[in-house]
């Protein structure tokens, strides 16, 4: 998604929408109809391989240097 994941309320929409993950809007939207979590699942999962898969626990991101 091009270091564009930091998008946080009415925002984060607008980032999975600039980045054509319509399925994942898409399947959102159904879980929040309460239509099951299922497909939702699916694409999550799908995205993050797409990303290099999940983070490990225990992950930490250093600050940029001020």
């Amino acid at each position: 998604m091009q270091n564009r994941w930091l998008g946080h309320g009415k925002w984060l929409l607008r980032r999975l929408r600039d980045a054509k993950a319509d399925e994942l809007v898409d399947a959102y939207r159904a879980l929040v109809r309460g239509e099951g979590a299922e497909w939702f699942i699916e694409v999550v999962e799908h995205v993050l391989e797409s990303a290099g898969g999940r983070l490990e626990a225990g992950y930490r991101r250093a600050a940029p240097p001020r």
